[in-house]
């Protein structure tokens, strides 16, 4: 097993010892070799020089050892931890939050698994970090995905891919009602709540390689209101994920044509600010027909502000 931390680097003995063991699969469950990180070890929080750096890289049987003397029980990985061709990855250590008789952080020598991913087939998608303000209330508001703009008369879009229509009774930022349902323009398309597989959560790409063939629901409804009464309540959790299928095409009750996607991070709705209310929208449109990969690779926007740039893959 490799081991690193007790040689080769000047370390102050003086604080608590921490020592764990990170293994690395791929998804099918072989060990990976070759993986590489630095980690970082704080022996004085004012002084950025007694910040211990450890190089690591997995054995044969995909594990590596570290060891080191820390002021705090928060090992870091400065080196982005990972292994060419594979998406990069973090170790679910957490906190180490106190010590026993012999001085060291507990838990002492555990071990903690990483599932790395291969890079498979990383496409061109039409992606995009929204953050708009719906253009009216009580009335449907289209949003075209591949323009990436709003339906005319309020944008340059065409297509009413999302449709977003806003109910809205505000008095202030502590006392209103709003209301944002999601529909969508043709029989067959829908969005799809999922969870992310829990085996990929330390990795950089968390999500399945492929959308759902079916199973689209029409559309939802998402309501915010708060009062003296009641306090601040919302129905639906603004971390939840999606997958979603638009412009489709049916025959004889059989998709034949259909653009797939994700909404990444949420669909975010806020209702205390802006004039109507905004959404948030992190998606990613693959653009063809009855393609359902969804491994994103760079996005077909040209000239996006930085924080509309789509970063996780």
């Amino acid at each position: 097993m490799a081991i690193a931390g007790m040689l080769g680097v000047a370390q102050l003995t003086g604080f608590p010892q921490m020592r764990f063991t990170a293994h690395f699969i791929g998804e099918d469950g072989t060990p990976i070799s070759g993986v590489n990180a630095t980690f970082v070890f704080n022996q004085d929080q004012f002084r950025r020089d007694k910040f211990i750096q450890i190089p690591v890289s997995s054995d044969a049987s995909g594990n590596f050892t570290v060891e080191g003397y820390s002021e705090d029980g928060i090992p870091s990985t400065t080196a982005g931890l990972g292994k060419e061709g594979y998406y990069g990855g973090g170790i679910s250590s957490g906190h180490f939050y106190k010590t026993d008789s012999l001085n060291h952080w507990l838990p002492w020598d555990a071990t903690y698994t990483t599932v790395l991913r291969k890079i498979g087939n990383p496409i061109p998608m039409y992606a995009k970090n929204v953050n708009i303000d719906i253009p009216a209330i009580g009335q449907p508001c289209g949003y075209d995905l591949e323009v990436g703009d709003w339906v005319g008369p309020y944008g340059k879009g065409k297509v009413s891919d999302f449709i977003f229509t806003l109910q809205r009774q505000y008095q202030d930022y502590f006392d209103f009602n709003v209301s944002v349902t999601l529909t969508f323009s043709n029989p067959g398309d829908g969005i799809q709540v999922t969870q992310l597989p829990v085996e990929f959560a330390n990795s950089q790409f968390k999500w399945p390689r492929k959308a759902p063939v079916d199973d689209y629901q029409l559309g939802f409804s998402v309501q915010f209101s708060e009062n003296k009464k009641i306090g601040f309540h919302g129905n639906v959790p603004q971390d939840q994920v999606y997958f979603f299928r638009v412009r489709t095409v049916e025959q004889n009750g059989i998709v034949t044509s259909a653009l797939y996607g994700k909404i990444n991070s949420g669909l975010c709705i806020t209702p205390q600010h802006a004039k109507n209310c905004y959404v948030g929208l992190y998606y990613y449109l693959n653009p063809t027909p009855n393609d359902r990969n969804i491994e994103y690779g760079s996005t077909l926007f040209k000239n996006l502000e930085f924080l509309e740039t789509p970063r996780a893959p």
